[in-house]
Parts: C-alpha cells; sequence; structure tokens
C-alpha cells in the first residue's frame, strides 16, 4: 500500500519510496494525514514545478520538475523546513507563506528576483510563483502548495532586447566617433546586472596604441585595470590582453581578474567580478579591428552560450555604429569635395566665358567696321587685329581640349635628354623685365647640370611658366628666384617667392597672397591656381612635387629610363617649324570621327602630342584655360572685393598672362 502512495512519481517517487520515514520529522508514512497524502500524490503526477510545504515548519515535498528550481540544495531538501532550505531568500518569502497559513488569501508574484546560492554564489534568478492552503483532516490549513515557474531567461533577454535596442536606436544619433563612444556609455552603464563594467578603448590607425574612450561602472575607481593608454605589443598576460584580440580578432575571455589586478571595486550588488571577456570591434573600413571592447561577466551569472551571444550582440552594435559614423563621414567628405567641384567648375566656365569673349569683342569691332564699308573687306591693321584674335581663339581651345585630355588621363609624355639649366634660364628670362619694372627682385641660379635630363620639354616650359607667372601676379614685395641643382639622383627646380604660399597636398597649387599693409585692395585675398600641369604633365614630366612655404620644387630623375607608356623622341636637331592651325588642330590632339555601335561606344583615336610652336617668350594664355594651359588664376571671392588696378606702369601685365 505504501508503495502506491507514490506511485507515477518519476525520481522523485522512487526516491520517497526508498527514504526511510520514520527517521524525518513527517514521522512514517502510515502515520500522515490522508490529506497529505491525498496532495502529495497530485503533486507528484504533475508535469509543472509544484513544491509541497507540510506542517508547522513547511517540510519540502517536490516533484522531479522542481528539482532544477533548487539547483545544488536536491535531496538535501528533502523534508527539510523551508527556512533552512531557503535561508538566502526567506526574509523575501516569509510573510507571504505566513499570511496563507495564517488563513489569508493565496498569494501571487509575478518576476521576483531571488539571489539564491548555487555552485558558491549568488545566482540572479526570477520566478512567478503562488502559494495556495491545503486543509489538513481536521479542515485547518494543514500546509502550502507552492506552484512556481522560473522566468530567469525571459527577464534577462527581454532586459538585453531592450538595452540592445536602446542602444541601436540612439547611435543613429551620433555623428564621430567619440559620440558613439559616448552613447555606447550611457547606456551600457544603465544594465550593471549584465555589465558590471565596461571598458572601450580605441586603437590608433597603425593598431599600435590603444586609448581609453569610454567607461561605465569603474568610473570613480584609477588602479591597474583601467589604464588610459596601453601598448598593444604588450604583454597580456599582467593586463588585459589586446593585442592578442586585435592579432587573432576574436574574444578572449580573463580568469581571476583579482590575481592580476588586486582588488576591484564593488558594484550595485556588492560583489566584485572576477571574469571578464574581451572583444574586438572590426566593421568593413578596416582589417584590423578598430577598438577593443572589455566587458565584465557578472559574479551572479555563469558565462554560458546565452551569456556570451549578449556579448556578442553588444560588440556588434557598437561596431555597426562606428561604421555607419565612418559611411556618413566618407559622404560628408564625398559632399563637400562635390560642392568644390560645382563651386572650381562654376569659377572656371565664368572665366572661360571672360576670356572667350576678349578676342570675339575684338574681332567684332573690325569686323563690324568691314561690314560698313563700301568694299565690305578687311584689310591692313584690322585684318592682322582678327587673325591676332582668331590665333588666340584657337590657342584658348586647344588648351581647353588638352585640360580634357589630362582629365580622361590621355596624355602622353614624348622624352628627350634635354639641357634642364639651358631651358629654365630660358624660359625664366622672359620674365625679368616684367618683374623687374614691377619692383621686385628676379634671382635666377641655374647650375650646371652633369648630364642632360630626360624631359618632355612642352611640359616642362608649362610648368615654369605656370609658376612664374603666378609668382609675378600675386607677388607685391620681395623677390622671386628659379633655381636649378643637382640633388643625388634628381636635378630639382625651385621657384621661391616672399609672398607665396604653395601646398602640395593636392593635384592643384594653391597661392595665397597677402595685400601689403598700406592696402593694395582688399586686406587678404584667396586665390587658387588650378595647374593642369602639376596633376598630369608633372606626373609624366616631372618625377615628384614637393612644396613648403613661399617654396614649390619639381624633381626630375637622372637617366635615359623613362616611365611606362611614354614615348621616346629624338632631340630637335633644328629650329622648329611654326605649324599651321590645321596642323596644331592635330597636334592639340582632336579626335578623328569614328562611327558608333549600337550598344557601346568606340573610344576616338587617341594621338599623341607634338609641339607646334617655339618656345613661347611671354606666358602662357590666362585665367580661362586655367587647368589645361597652366596659366593664371580663378578668385573664390566676389569682384567687388577684388584688388583695384594699380595705375602704375606694368600692373596690367602683371595683372594678366593673355597673349594677343
Amino acid at each position: 500500500m505504501r508503495e502506491d502512495w507514490f506511485a507515477g512519481g518519476g525520481e522523485m517517487g522512487a526516491l520517497m519510496r526508498a527514504t526511510d520515514w520514520s527517521k524525518t520529522k513527517l514521522g512514517p508514512v502510515e502515520q500522515w494525514p490522508r490529506s497529505l497524502r491525498t496532495m502529495l500524490g497530485v503533486v507528484l503526477r504533475s508535469r509543472f514545478p509544484m513544491l509541497l510545504w507540510w506542517g508547522p515548519e513547511l517540510l519540502h515535498l517536490y516533484n522531479d520538475a522542481y528539482r532544477p528550481i533548487l539547483r545544488d540544495k536536491h535531496p538535501a531538501s528533502l523534508a527539510a523546513p523551508a527556512a533552512e532550505v531557503w535561508a538566502e531568500v526567506w526574509d523575501a518569502v516569509a510573510a507571504m507563506a505566513k499570511s496563507v497559513q495564517d488563513g489569508g488569501p493565496a498569494s501571487w508574484t509575478e518576476d521576483m528576483q531571488l539571489f539564491i546560492h548555487s555552485g558558491g554564489m549568488a545566482e540572479e534568478t526570477y520566478f512567478t510563483f503562488s502559494y495556495s492552503p491545503v486543509p489538513g483532516d481536521d479542515g485547518q490549513v494543514g500546509g502550502l502548495l507552492n506552484t512556481v515557474q522560473e522566468t530567469t531567461a525571459k527577464v534577462q533577454s527581454e532586459r538585453q532586447i531592450r538595452m540592445l535596442h536602446e542602444l541601436s536606436a540612439r547611435a543613429t544619433e551620433a555623428k564621430s566617433e567619440d559620440e558613439v563612444y559616448r552613447i555606447a556609455t550611457d547606456v551600457l552603464s544603465a544594465n550593471e546586472l549584465d555589465l558590471p563594467f565596461v571598458l572601450i578603448y580605441a586603437l590608433d590607425d597603425e593598431a599600435t596604441r590603444a586609448r581609453l574612450v569610454g567607461v561605465t561602472g569603474w568610473t570613480d575607481y584609477d588602479g591597474p585595470a583601467k589604464p588610459a593608454r596601453v601598448a598593444v605589443a604588450a604583454d597580456g598576460a599582467a593586463g588585459w590582453p589586446i593585442g592578442d584580440v586585435v592579432r587573432g580578432g576574436h574574444e578572449i575571455a580573463v580568469e581571476d581578474l583579482a590575481a592580476r589586478f588586486g582588488s576591484l571595486p564593488a558594484g550595485k550588488w556588492q560583489a566584485r567580478p572576477e571574469r571578464a571577456i574581451v572583444l574586438p570591434l572590426v566593421h568593413n573600413a578596416r582589417s584590423t579591428p578598430h577598438a577593443v571592447l572589455i566587458a565584465g561577466v557578472s559574479p551572479h551569472r555563469t558565462l554560458d552560450d546565452r551569456y556570451r551571444r549578449l556579448f556578442r550582440a553588444t560588440a556588434d552594435q557598437v561596431t555597426t555604429a562606428l561604421a555607419n559614423v565612418h559611411a556618413y563621414e566618407t559622404e560628408r567628405k564625398r559632399a563637400e569635395a562635390l560642392a568644390e567641384i560645382d563651386r572650381a567648375k562654376t569659377a572656371f566656365f565664368s572665366n572661360v566665358s571672360h576670356e572667350f569673349r576678349t578676342p570675339l569683342t575684338l574681332m567684332l569691332g573690325p569686323t563690324e567696321d568691314a561690314l560698313a564699308s563700301p568694299a565690305q573687306a578687311l584689310s591692313g591693321e584690322a585684318l592682322h587685329m582678327v587673325r591676332r584674335n582668331t590665333l588666340r581663339l584657337m590657342k584658348l581651345v586647344n588648351s581647353l581640349l588638352d585640360f580634357s585630355r589630362i582629365e580622361s588621363g590621355r596624355v602622353d609624355a614624348s622624352y628627350a635628354p634635354s639641357d634642364l639649366t639651358a631651358m629654365t634660364s630660358y624660359l625664366a628670362s622672359s620674365f625679368r623685365s616684367a618683374i623687374e619694372h614691377a619692383g621686385l627682385v628676379f634671382d635666377v641660379a641655374c647650375e650646371p647640370l652633369p648630364e642632360p635630363i630626360f624631359i618632355d620639354s612642352d611640359m616642362w616650359e608649362r610648368i615654369v611658366l605656370n609658376l612664374l607667372s603666378n609668382a609675378l601676379k600675386f607677388t607685391f614685395e620681395g623677390s622671386i628666384g628659379v633655381a636649378v641643382r643637382w640633388r643625388g639622383d634628381h636635378a630639382p627646380v625651385c621657384r621661391r617667392t616672399s609672398c607665396l604660399t604653395c601646398s602640395s597636398d593636392s593635384i592643384a597649387c594653391r597661392a595665397r597672397s597677402r595685400a601689403a599693409t598700406k592696402a593694395r585692395g582688399s586686406a587678404w585675398r584667396w586665390c587658387t591656381s588650378w595647374c593642369g600641369c602639376t596633376g598630369g604633365r608633372s606626373r609624366c614630366t616631372a618625377r615628384s612635387i614637393g612644396a613648403r612655404r613661399s617654396r614649390s620644387s619639381f624633381r626630375a630623375a637622372r637617366g635615359t629610363c623613362r616611365p611606362s607608356g611614354s614615348s621616346p623622341r629624338a632631340p630637335p636637331s633644328g629650329p622648329r617649324r611654326r605649324r599651321s592651325p590645321t596642323s596644331r588642330r592635330r597636334c592639340a590632339g582632336w579626335p578623328a570621327r569614328r562611327p558608333t555601335l549600337r550598344g557601346r561606344s568606340q573610344r576616338p583615336q587617341r594621338r599623341a602630342p607634338t609641339r607646334g610652336s617655339s618656345w613661347s617668350t611671354t606666358t602662357p594664355t590666362c585665367a580661362a584655360t586655367s587647368r589645361a594651359c597652366c596659366a593664371s588664376a580663378t578668385s573664390s571671392i566676389p569682384r567687388s572685393t577684388a584688388r583695384p588696378r594699380s595705375k602704375r606702369r606694368g600692373a596690367t601685365s602683371r595683372r594678366s598672362c593673355s597673349v594677343t
């Protein structure tokens, strides 16, 4: 009969059948009240976690489904008093049990937080349970039925999802990496149960040093576990293994923090973390981690797979925010570059229109006079003026075509051994009268070179003339100098001026000039000299470009070799013949017309540029052909603020580089 009372109870039924109940406070089974035996049969046969407390001491009787809730308290908890089994949480639940035991109504508690002893730690758990009275044979409350469900995973998962959702939502507000770290710190600091402390270290571009950029939980701590800067190559055995994480690219769990760093701060629940996990933050823009996230493992949780997924999800959220900021910054720079290009294009076409209007206006007057005359014919000086301006228009058109070829990367240099000293001196001599007439000192120091230098003479001519033209236009006082010196394996040409500043951080050479204190025009003026030869021709002619304040330099390499893609050219044996406009048109690289196939276009025939005329003894043309002919500058300020025309003689030649 005794075996029938515990029948169908699974492992707990077998354990109860094997127990000598006479040695417990419940006494022999034969003496148990009928109500106890009946209720115990219901509990043992139920698949829902149930606990039956019986008697004044609330002795434990439970089924198989309730066993996991006891952790390591089973089987010692069988027939033991509730106050002893749940000593660590009895203060929180004793009042509810006492109320039902004294005849009160059944209780109901949802997701109650309890820290129960398990495996040597106070484990964070959550339970939804109800205390219901169980009548005895005498009609009084003989015990309590505790139906309970552990909701620890549900509560922790909901808390973690809220944190990750808030982190994702607020990260969209970040516009810089510092804002990402600040937002991550604010959000993660609110979840101390899962993340007792967090340290975020940002790596430099070389991934050799890490800088602390975010802290949670340890704001008042200042010890060896929170260094402001960390050397990535440092030994991870004495500190955080940041170097191992950076090199390996995977997470590393760090054990026994007290032995590694000494005493650490206690958290909100008066428990010190003993473990931590170090995770890399890697986004697509970099092959190495951008930062490292160090998160403390809660002393109230085991580091299982579910807990590890939280750390990885947190690291992924911060990484995504950093990637979004990087994309935003890239797009912002791209928009600024496009806006700058648009402004430069507007200024460029404005100057092109101005420069084309000048020769057309000069041609229109004689043409109208000729049409108004009885003969309706051009002759004499009027005919020469029309021809000069026609040639000027042709040169402008050729320069624009040259510009388009530079932009499309279809410029071919023709190298030939040249006497760089003689050529540079000859080109510089054409500026001496204009520079000295402007009251400036002109110093030409071109030293003889031990061997010829392979360059494209046309491109070299345009480079030197462009530099000197800009120096003349934007230097109001002081000196201008040109120097050619032999420097090891290179022969650099330098142009220096006391009022010119050049920068080589882009294709353009930017010149900044400041008016004298006695005020010639506006106090400050910015000018931009778009030097197409610097971006295109200098890549073909000069092997490298360098600049510093008040000095620009180009270096041409020695030797007989030439860059790939260039074509050799024999040195000129005699005076060069001035080509006809038609020949110049061919030399300018005008494409031959070719039929267009359906579905795709065929590139026109590329022609290598050839020299069409002798070296110019004046400066190249105007601002309109800026990058194309490497001549002048476009102003980024309104015309109303431009420097007024000087009344001094020679000012016209300084302000304009046109050739009529």
